[in-house]
């Protein structure tokens, strides 16, 4: 008998053991030997992405020394460092060594999806946003505009006075990022919701359309069972200019977007009230967001937002 319980507590240490292992959060070091060797670097490529590492360390240090900083500008600075020194790392790779690397990362992401590890970072603009939600709650029955940067920097109150309406929007958000805080929204019993999210996903996170949309699926389903009368509308995907952005992660994304926006297309119509194609009025006929109507490439300037207002006033959404 002793031995048998002895056998029993061995087994449960095991099984924990590789519970433990198996729940433990995977990242990808991007200059690490392993990854440099299975995307099979030259000495060359090597030295030089070695480099880049010194010189991203060497700016992290200079950032974290920076004593006058505030927390959300060392956020804002730790984040531009990663994402010049992510450009010149990519800059280095061929188009193959960069799809191995684009591989790699996928199949990290998907393991902590698998594990319970959703791929979401709550930054210090993210808390800010979320006390001033706190401040500003949402009525019962309002129309919300949720999504990122894209949908936070539309003045939505003064754009529809007569309108019970509410910014539900977060700059750098994604698509996990949303699904950590519908609970705020599904609570509120909105009329409507107006989704925009994913231009973050595929550019400064780079993850795969697969991820994404397996994100949209969970957001849609959460909605629809926690709040069945809510009319939710997937809006589609703007169009970015490559000629004015910055951001090198965010290039040559055009594609993607449209084949992106062909199923968020068939989501919205299958299993909400509808798809709200913005993406069509915003391109200049060949894919690229029209200049009219963008200062950096991805943002819209306000005479974007008052064309983005009459469309939905025009086809009968609000």
């Amino acid at each position: 008998m002793k031995d048998q319980i002895k056998l029993l507590a061995i087994l449960f240490l095991l099984t924990f053991s590789a519970q433990l292992y198996a729940q433990k959060k995977l990242s990808l070091n991007y200059y690490s030997d392993e990854v440099l060797n299975k995307i099979q670097v030259t000495t060359i490529q090597k030295a030089t992405i070695k480099d880049i590492r010194s010189e991203l360390d060497l700016k992290l240090s200079e950032i974290k020394n920076d004593l006058d900083l505030s927390t959300e500008n060392r956020a804002s600075k730790n984040r531009e460092a990663y994402n010049t020194a992510y450009s010149k790392y990519n800059a280095v790779l061929s188009n193959d060594q960069q799809a191995i690397v684009r591989k790699l990362l996928f199949e990290i992401q998907v393991e902590n999806v698998k594990n319970g590890f959703g791929t979401f970072h709550e930054s210090a603009h993210f808390k800010k946003r979320m006390e001033i939600f706190k401040n500003d709650p949402l009525s019962k029955g309002g129309i919300i505009f949720l999504g990122n940067s894209i949908t936070e920097q539309g003045d939505w109150k003064n754009l529809f006075p007569d309108k019970n309406v509410f910014n539900r929007g977060i700059g750098g958000d994604n698509t996990y990022g949303v699904l950590a805080r519908l609970d705020e929204v599904i609570s509120s019993k909105p009329e409507k919701i107006f989704l925009m999210i994913g231009i973050n996903d595929l550019g400064s996170r780079q993850w795969e359309t697969s991820v994404i949309l397996d994100n949209y699926n969970k957001i849609v389903d959460k909605i629809k069972k926690g709040s069945p009368k809510t009319k939710l509308y997937v809006q589609s995907i703007l169009p970015l200019n490559d000629n004015i952005l910055k951001g090198g992660t965010y290039k040559n994304k055009a594609d993607t977007i449209i084949k992106l926006n062909k199923v968020l297309k068939s989501i919205g119509n299958s299993k909400c009230a509808g798809f709200v194609d913005l993406y069509s009025i915003f391109h200049t006929g060949d894919t690229v967001l029209n200049a009219r109507y963008t200062k950096d490439g991805i943002h819209l300037l306000p005479d974007g937002y008052l064309i983005w207002k009459e469309f939905l006033e025009k086809n009968k959404y609000l």
